[in-house]
């Protein structure tokens, strides 16, 4: 196990924050520490970041809310330095690893020793969850579901962002950009405003904005529900056709972002994330890695798939397609907070 408190990543605004926060700390077994930063109490929580909102931007803030509201404040760069000097206490092994996403209650990154772990329990949570929604609903088998997670760590010590993928959910998501591009440009769309947007609702506003595609509302519909359904059925069959391959490889694939340092963890197949250990994530990672350029025939063909796809429904449509039969949708109300109207309207 890393000895957190040992690592020269911990700064002194850190370590003066956390002696102020909860001094017996600093005198507790390695265990105890790390059980306590994974799961950081939500009102020391927010102690320490009133005294490193203080100490690193000379920004004043006392109750929750105006904890919460200096840091939407903060521009990215103070977001960047906040989220690092943190990461020492809160983050898991070599890497200070720090997964950002939700828990189920009673556990945290410690509950699994794994990505494998992890994805799978998540995996049976929410197929669980849909088969108590709808009682005939048929459990999906388990080929990986780990999809945009986000997370932080320290890369060769450079404080990074990172995006945690299966390479299937991926490949998905460039064809998709690639369908819904080619969807703009064979019907040419706009948004407009409805009768009711930014109308006065309780405490907010109406978001009411409406498609206009001269006419083609119904067949924009009809092709966008189509990419939807092809969508779904096609990242099925890539999530298990990669499983069976094998590869055990990981691509890391930095991203280029001005300012910040990002990087994405293509997990090939189970194999590979069962390989993977949050507590030496960046080393187990590397020991698996692939060339990018390895995927470079796989990324062309999904998106000549989807475009192919696309293409032909489209054409089908403007043969078959019958603006009087329209699909029932059931319509939404909107309504965004007058906290936040200013941002959207």
């Amino acid at each position: 196990m890393v000895d957190s408190v040992a690592s020269s990543r911990w700064t002194p605004p850190l370590r003066r924050a956390v002696m102020r926060v909860r001094p017996e700390y600093f005198g507790w077994s390695p265990d105890e520490r790390e059980r306590y930063g994974v799961a950081l109490p939500k009102e020391d929580g927010d102690h320490l970041n009133r005294l490193l909102l203080k100490e690193l931007f000379g920004v004043a803030a006392t109750t929750a809310d105006d904890i919460d509201a200096a840091q939407e404040a903060l521009t990215d760069p103070q977001h960047d330095m906040l989220n690092a000097t943190t990461l020492p206490l809160a983050g898991l092994g070599e890497d200070h690893f720090f997964l950002n996403e939700y828990f189920v209650e009673g556990t945290s990154l410690l509950s699994f020793a794994t990505v494998y772990d992890y994805d799978l329990a998540d995996h049976q949570f929410q197929e669980d969850a849909r088969a108590q929604e709808t009682p005939a609903y048929v459990p999906r088998p388990y080929h990986g579901r780990l999809y945009s997670r986000w997370a932080r760590l320290f890369v060769d010590k450079v404080f990074t962002y990172a995006n945690l993928s299966m390479v299937a959910g991926y490949l998905q998501d460039l064809a998709e950009e690639r369908a819904s591009g080619l969807i703009d440009e064979l019907i040419p769309h706009r948004y407009v405003d409805g009768k009711n947007h930014g109308k006065r609702s309780g405490k907010g506003f109406e978001w009411d904005l409406r498609i206009d595609a001269d006419g083609k509302e119904g067949l924009l519909d009809a092709l966008r529900d189509l990419q939807y359904d092809y969508v779904i059925q096609r990242s099925r069959a890539l999530a298990e056709t990669w499983d069976q391959r094998g590869s055990k490889a990981v691509y890391i694939v930095v991203r280029d972002i001005a300012g910040e340092s990002n990087q994405d963890f293509l997990f090939s197949d189970t194999a590979a994330l069962k390989e993977v250990r949050f507590r030496s994530f960046l080393r187990d990672c590397r020991r698996l890695a692939s060339p990018f350029a390895e995927l470079a025939p796989d990324i062309d063909a999904e998106r000549q798939a989807a475009e192919a796809f696309i293409r032909a429904e489209h054409e089908r449509l403007l043969r078959d397609f019958d603006p009087k039969v329209a699909r029932l949708r059931k319509q939404q109300k909107i309504i965004v907070h007058e906290d936040a109207a200013d941002k959207f309207f």
